[in-house]
């Protein structure tokens, strides 16, 4: 199969959606027409993969841009639907449709002709700091031009922490300020080592030291980021869509207008996407499992697509509550939950177990404790809403496991023991229902110590499924205690860090908003992140991909069996059964 004969295709495609009117009566025969050029267009790129094999960025370039195009379809089709319905035109929400549409067809057109490809603007902390710690441990201090090789190394430590702070910056706020108190170790002790090798003369040993040390903060910063990642994806998997549904409750109320509260829950959102979007990111970054990498990276674009539609079309609610806007907000709506629920399950299937048990125990742990002061010492009783967290955290705990299941490296205990979590969690709900719900006329002390006694009881379940991933139980007790204490210490120690302390934490904090405003998965494309990834393609030729310092286990699972040829199959065996189901669909 030639190129021409798929520009050709994507030619067509461009043209019959130019010719997109606003009618009722030919919306059924443009969808078949779109629909079946899609479908030819499947054939034949499937045919091209096969025959030219290309390089495979491009190859997961087209594949993306391809499901990208039949998520739109979709899209597509349901508003047709709700128009058919209604007798309606939902103009705002075709548009949104169109854009994404075009320019899919404008990408594939350009990689075909071999003027572009997708950036990859995913993982660059995990890439940065590889690539920072194989260069720390190939600085020799007795060589002549070790100043030049330690500004290398100094300006790649920047690139680290200048990522790091970007994940600060939609990290939960305790978490935030730990990464910037991390930052700023790491700093301190580069800072010492550059006062050594500017010395004459200088101490070899000592310089050694610093550089294992700095090794080491990096290290520790590395793992304190893994855990703000796993943290918020425990926030945002407990809410997946609350402050979406709380925008939408106010823009419907007819008794609302455009002010200070509207401002705050749309900031409130746009932070909510943020975090599920680096969260993506950080995920793909963290896998090489192709499978999962490109349908996430689509997930993702589908989100990052409906950034300029979904919030202006609510806003409109307030000032035109018309039947039309109310069905088009709502449209986009439903897509936007069903591309994260996607995007949740991708994520579950890539995360690490282990990690993410262990991030809920702490949470869990350290609410019960909160929840038992007040209880037993404060002798307060509880209410309904106080238990709900738990009850919220633990049951995205049982949706992980149930996905982690299907894996085969899974011990055969962990099924009895899920069931009994199960259990335990309905038991728990329940319990918090009937004890302390809005039936109960007075919430007694006594209800509120049996149902924190089931919670205790889950508490103890989770770490259980905890030691058995990590496959230690027999140390559980004893190396739980102490995992608890280090984690309470390292809460407690953790520096105070404000923008004015350091100049250059202050600047590296600037640098990592700006690369957070500069995220990209698809449709934007940031003015920096080539260069970026053009420097850190400079810095990692000949690297040694040996790391002298022991990495913490990363949050996202890479150690999956990828079979790449077999989902480019599936892939376009799905996208071919796609395009038929939205044919008879329309």
């Amino acid at each position: 199969m030639n190129v021409s004969s798929i520009n050709n295709i994507l030619s067509e495609i461009q043209e019959c959606v130019k010719k997109e009117n606003l009618s009722l009566k030919c919306t059924k025969e443009w969808m078949k027409e779109i629909c079946n050029l899609e479908k030819d267009l499947i054939i034949c790129f499937e045919r091209y993969l096969r025959e030219n094999i290309p390089d495979k960025e491009i190859k997961t370039c087209i594949l993306l841009y391809l499901i990208q195009q039949h998520s739109i379809l979709s899209l597509y089709v349901n508003i047709f639907r709700e128009e058919t319905k209604e007798g309606l035109i939902l103009e705002d929400a075709r548009n949104c449709c169109k854009e994404c549409f075009q320019y899919c067809l404008l990408k594939l057109k350009d990689i075909m002709q071999g003027k572009s490809i997708c950036e990859d603007s995913s993982g660059s902390f995990i890439k940065w700091m590889d690539l920072c710690l194989n260069k720390l441990s190939q600085l020799d201090i007795s060589s002549e031009n070790v100043k030049e090789m330690f500004q290398k190394c100094y300006k790649i430590v920047e690139e680290v922490l200048c990522h790091a702070m970007s994940l600060a910056q939609i990290a939960i706020d305790e978490d935030s300020r730990i990464i910037k108190g991390s930052s700023k170790a790491v700093l301190d002790v580069l800072g010492a080592l550059k006062v050594e090798i500017d010395k004459n003369p200088k101490s070899i040993p000592v310089c050694n030291l610093l550089i294992d040390s700095c090794s080491d903060e990096l290290c520790i910063l590395e793992r304190k980021v893994n855990t703000a990642v796993l943290r918020l994806c425990l926030k945002l998997f407990s809410d997946l869509s609350g402050p979406l549904d709380i925008l939408e409750r106010y823009c419907l109320n007819s008794c609302n207008k455009l002010g200070d509260n509207i401002n705050l829950l749309v900031e409130n959102f746009d932070l909510h996407v943020d975090r599920i979007i680096q969260v993506g990111l950080f995920a793909i970054g963290c896998s090489s499992y192709s499978q999962y990498v490109i349908r996430l990276k689509a997930n993702l674009a589908s989100l990052e697509a409906l950034e300029i539609s979904l919030v202006p079309s609510f806003l409109l609610l307030l000032k035109q509550p018309s039947l039309q806007n109310v069905k088009c907000a709502t449209l986009l709506k439903q897509y936007w939950i069903s591309n994260v629920k996607s995007l949740k399950q991708l994520i579950y299937n890539i995360i690490e177990p282990s990690a993410f048990c262990q991030v809920v125990y702490r949470e869990v742990h350290n609410y019960i404790l909160s929840l038992d002061e007040v209880v037993n010492e404060k002798q307060q009783p509880l209410q309904n809403i106080s238990i709900q967290p738990i009850i919220l955290q633990t049951k995205v705990l049982g949706e992980m496991i149930k996905v982690s299941l299907d894996h085969a490296d899974i011990k055969p205990n962990l099924f009895v023991k899920y069931e009994r979590f199960k259990a335990v969690l309905r038991e728990t709900d329940a319990a918090t229902e009937q004890l302390l719900g809005a039936s109960v006329d007075s919430n007694t002390i006594e209800n509120s110590k049996r149902v924190l006694k089931r919670c205790k009881v889950l508490l103890h379940l989770i770490k259980q499924i905890w030691y058995c991933y990590i496959h230690d139980e027999e140390k559980e007790d004893e190396n739980g205690a102490k995992d608890m204490h280090e984690y309470d210490c390292v809460k407690q120690l953790q520096q105070k860090v404000t923008e004015n302390n350091d100049l250059m934490l202050t600047q590296i904090i600037d640098k990592g908003k700006q690369l957070l405003n500069e995220r990209s998965v698809m449709y934007r494309t940031p003015l920096k992140t080539e260069n970026k990834n053009k420097c850190l393609a400079v810095y990692s030729s000949k690297v040694s991909t040996k790391r002298k310092t022991p990495r913490s286990c990363l949050p996202f699972r890479n150690d999956i069996l990828n079979n790449e040829e077999s989902f480019v199959n599936d892939t376009f065996t799905h996208l071919k059964s796609k395009a038929v189901k939205h044919l008879s669909s329309s």
